[in-house]
């Protein structure tokens, strides 16, 4: 799992551009309520400021050119969409020209699926509130994202998402990151879906998609709070994931060919497991807090955890390490209620010097 020169970059980006908060770009462009965003954008030079007066706007937005997009603050700009036109995204970014996008200070809601009738049936295309295409590299700034089926929506191969102290509510699936794109959340609330607050995946031999969550919080979504599945690769970081469940209820999910550290996180009070680890996925989980969760704080996918009809299909066959980790069992404050591991062997989790469990096939 090696992305770290670029997760470096992004950090000292965020610090660098924090540091400046109050030294923001002057607007290139200032747009008033009635008037048109995509007319603005379509007239603006690389590299413009375009800034939104407080209102709302009823308004679809394709981007193909850098710019920043800047809002009077999120509970004071609004951007809804109206209509399915551009791929169901209330703001799509397209990548082919590898624009450098920043979106800050704003709410983007209500995104409008695509329906297309046929003779039996109507296939509907999912709403996005943001769209990321091709290798755009963007920047989502205390932005509100709210109502969509998809929140953020990452499906390409080359793309860079920074996404920084914004709130994502009742969303379907908060953030999809997919191909080989890199994304870095913090300081972010991701709450209330009926599906995933996070899902990262890659096909299996292509580039992993790679993800660091740091400083955030996933809660409210019905089967994941985080998913990490095909071979992606993830790192989880002083973040909470907590009160997941309705359909489901795993906080932390890691299967297929996936990777994922989880660090100094709470993953609390979820309706099934803390953290469930399946197929040949490779996990470490150091300094976390593991509570609360209605059956096993860490569970792998294998008997006699799971009763499985067909052993081959998701049974663990992978890695699992970690140490100083708090997972109380029954009889324990805030216990995991059937148990704190699940298999016993796991209990090297929760001791100073930790351990492994190697499955790997030829191990």
């Amino acid at each position: 799992m090696n992305r770290s020169r670029w997760c470096c970059v992004g950090i000292a980006a965020l610090v660098f551009m924090a540091g400046l908060g109050a030294l923001a770009e002057p607007c290139t462009i200032t747009v008033q309520p009635g008037e048109s965003i995509q007319t603005a954008i379509n007239s603006a030079p690389a590299g413009a400021v375009i800034c939104l007066a407080a209102g709302t706007w009823h308004e679809n937005i394709s981007i193909r050119n850098s710019l920043t997009l800047r809002g009077a603050g999120s509970d004071k700009t609004r951007i809804r969409g109206v209509s399915a036109e551009t791929e169901g995204a209330v703001v799509i970014i397209h990548g082919y020209r590898s624009p450098e996008v920043q979106i800050e200070r704003l709410a983007v809601v209500e995104g409008q699926a695509k329906r297309t009738g046929y003779p039996f049936y109507t296939l509907i295309a999912p709403s996005q509130g943001i769209g990321v295409k091709g290798g755009a590299k963007v920047t989502i700034l205390d932005v509100v994202i709210q109502k969509n089926s998809y929140g953020v929506y990452i499906a390409t191969d080359a793309a860079k998402v920074t996404v920084r102290g914004s709130t994502f509510l009742d969303n379907r699936h908060g953030i999809v990151v997919q191909g080989s794109s890199e994304v870095e959340i913090s300081g972010s609330t991701i709450r209330s879906g009926s599906a995933i607050g996070i899902e990262i995946f890659s096909y299996t031999g292509s580039t992993p998609a790679y993800a660091v969550i740091q400083d955030s919080s996933v809660s409210g979504y019905d089967l994941w709070g985080i998913l990490i599945h095909g071979n992606a690769q993830a790192s989880i970081e002083d973040s909470t994931v907590s009160e997941n469940g309705g359909m489901l209820g795993v906080g932390i999910g890691v299967s297929q060919f996936a990777q994922a550290t989880i660090q100094n996180s709470s993953v609390l009070d979820n309706k099934d497991y803390g953290i469930q680890v399946s197929d040949e996925a490779h996990v470490t989980i150091e300094g976390c807090v593991i509570a609360g969760n209605s059956r096993y704080g860490v569970l792998l996918y294998t008997p006699p955890c799971i009763y499985t009809t067909t052993p081959s299909l998701y049974v663990f066959e992978g890695y699992v390490a970690g140490r100083a980790n708090v997972i109380p069992g029954p009889g324990e404050p805030n216990a995991n209620r059937q148990a704190s591991v699940c298999p016993d062997t796991l209990r090297f989790l929760t001791t100073d010097q930790g351990g492994e469990l190697d499955l790997r096939w030829g191990r």
